[in-house]
């Protein structure tokens, strides 16, 4: 072993700014994500031309607001507390901790839809069910296990 080569390891810039920037680019994803799939499924139903800009953004300011709240909530804290009061494989475990964030979060849009959007009650529960399987914090449960 060379001895003029430090085998220590050390954080670089980059890795800090990493850090930094996914951490402060999230909400923003996750935002554009909310609209897209507002958007879309508005448009799906036919009540996007009845909704105007502002209501369209405020709303996915409040759906993003909210979802995440539930995240940190539903998947984030009670996963925290599993892995520290309980031993065991979370690999084949994981997948259970997705339900508790699926379901608050489609209940919560479910209520979005039927308050802000006027939407009706089938209407309401697609909508729920759609923001509730594609918004929810997959990528967390992603990269938990990589």
């Amino acid at each position: 072993m060379n001895p003029h080569i430090s085998s220590k390891k050390s954080v670089y810039l980059y890795d800090v700014a990493g850090a930094v920037f996914v951490t402060f680019s999230a909400p923003f994803v996750s935002f554009a994500w909310n609209a897209i799939v507002l958007v879309g499924f508005l448009f799906f139903v036919g009540k996007l031309k009845y909704l105007g800009f502002k209501k369209i953004l405020g709303s996915v300011l409040l759906i993003t607001l909210g979802g995440g709240v539930l995240d940190i909530l539903t998947y984030m804290v009670p996963l925290q507390v599993y892995q520290d009061n309980v031993s065991v494989d979370l690999n084949n475990f994981g997948l259970f901790t997705m339900i508790l964030p699926i379901l608050s979060i489609g209940i919560f849009n479910y209520f979005i839809a039927r308050r802000l959007f006027k939407l009706d009650t089938n209407y309401s529960r697609y909508f729920g069910l759609v923001m509730g399987l594609l918004t929810s914090p997959w990528i967390l449960y992603y990269f938990q296990y990589r």
